[in-house]
C-alpha cells in the first residue's frame, strides 16, 4: 500500500513526517486541503483551491449553490482527478437564503486502482470539516 503524507503536515511519535497507508484517508486528506484552500494562498499554485469566499453569503443562494458546484467540480477535476464528485451541497443559513458552506461528496474514479469501495462517500465541508458513509 502507499504512503502519503499526512495532510495537515504533522510529525509522528517518533519525530519523523507522518504519514498515511489507509487509501480512504489520502483521498480524504486531499479533497478536504483542496476544498478549504482559497485560491492564491500556496505558494507556487496560485490557481490551487477553491474561491468560496466569493459565494458566502452571496445575495441569491440559488445562484451562489450552482456557482459552488461549478468551482468545486472543476478545482477536484483539475487538482484530483481521482476522485468523482457525488454532490456538491451547500449549507444555507437558516432562512435559506445564503450560502455558510459546501458539503462535498465523493467517491474514487478507480475504485479497484485507489482499493476505495465506489459507494464510499467523502463529505468534505468548507471549513475543512470532514465526514464519511459507506
Amino acid at each position: 500500500m502507499a504512503k502519503q503524507m499526512a495532510i495537515p503536515f504533522s510529525l509522528a511519535s517518533d519525530g519523523s513526517i507522518a504519514t498515511v497507508s489507509d487509501p480512504v484517508q489520502a483521498l480524504t486528506d486531499r479533497v478536504r486541503a483542496l476544498v478549504a484552500t482559497l485560491p492564491t494562498q500556496r505558494v507556487m499554485r496560485s490557481t490551487f483551491g477553491v474561491s468560496t469566499t466569493d459565494v458566502v453569503f452571496d445575495w441569491d443562494a440559488v445562484i451562489a449553490t450552482q456557482q459552488l458546484d461549478n468551482m468545486v467540480r472543476q478545482a477536484i477535476a483539475q487538482w484530483e482527478p481521482s476522485a468523482v464528485v457525488l454532490s456538491v451541497q451547500p449549507v444555507l443559513t437558516q432562512d435559506g437564503r445564503h450560502v455558510l458552506s459546501a458539503r462535498v461528496d465523493i467517491s474514487a474514479g478507480d475504485p479497484v486502482a485507489s482499493g476505495i469501495s465506489p459507494q464510499y462517500t467523502i463529505t468534505v465541508s468548507a471549513n475543512g470539516e470532514v465526514g464519511r458513509s459507506g
